[in-house]
């Protein structure tokens, strides 16, 4: 009995939450909570600095990449400009010499060309003055054909010339008060010539007014510029919507006929 009392009374000691052994291992002391409450201080400090110390690292890191980066650049401009400049001096020294060649020899030729005119002109002045020079006709004297038209006959040719000016003026006024111009316009897709319409994968019937030709195909595609065909032989031909437009080339259903 007296054993059972004493264990008890120890269970009793030990459960009791205002032990010091038992506070200390739950984290609930107050000299551990304020001596924790320090080092934590300490260790955010720490961790902080250590962050703002990884931050500038890196910045610097970079900067100095960067910086490398840059100077590997301005060398290999410097080493480029540097060739370039050589390379241009030498071609220019090049081109100074054969300037100088080629104006000395044409300073030469100037100066031969000249005294060949007046050793010419010397040699005509004494034939002409001994009476032995000849006409450039070989017949020994000058020609006396004259080759000036009179102003009669002048005016004749420009009477000539303004009255068939006139003559194909109204002619071209004619024909072109005579000329249908053809409706032709896109919509939804369809080509539009005067009432007829076209679709794509329609098979047509091309006319040219120049030359008389038709071409059979199938239309492929169209736009507001012009339209696309297939032909018979698997060519591809492309018809200007102006030229439908002008009539210079006809376009029809190839059955409109049939």
């Amino acid at each position: 009995m007296k054993k059972k009392k004493q264990l008890t009374h120890a269970h009793s000691n030990v459960s009791h939450p205002s032990h010091p052994i038992l506070c200390a291992f739950l984290g609930s002391d107050g000299t551990l909570v304020e001596r924790l409450a320090e080092y934590d201080i300490q260790r955010k400090k720490r961790l902080k600095s250590a962050k703002l110390h990884y931050q500038y690292q890196l910045k610097y890191v970079e900067a100095l990449y960067k910086f490398n980066e840059q100077e590997a650049i301005n060398v290999f401009n410097e080493h480029k400009t540097t060739i370039q400049t050589t390379m241009i001096n030498s071609i220019n020294d090049q081109l100074s010499k054969y300037v100088k060649v080629r104006d000395s020899a044409d300073a030469e030729l100037r100066v031969s060309t000249r005294k060949l005119r007046s050793t010419l002109k010397k040699e005509e002045e004494e034939e002409l003055k001994s009476g032995a020079r000849k006409s450039r006709y070989g017949n020994g004297e000058e020609a006396p054909i004259s080759f000036a038209i009179s102003p009669a006959e002048i005016t004749e040719d420009l009477n000539f010339i303004q009255h068939d000016w006139v003559s194909n003026a109204k002619k071209y006024a004619k024909e072109k008060t005579e000329a249908k111009i053809s409706l032709v316009r896109i919509e939804n897709g369809i080509l539009i010539v005067n009432d007829g319409r076209y679709h794509v994968g329609d098979r047509i019937e091309m006319t040219s007014e120049y030359t008389g030709e038709t071409f059979h195909g199938t239309l492929t595609s169209m736009n507001s510029c012009e339209m696309y065909c297939r032909l018979m032989d698997g060519s591809k031909a492309r018809i200007y919507l102006k030229h439908l437009r002008n009539g210079r080339v006809t376009v029809v259903a190839e059955n409109a006929f049939r």
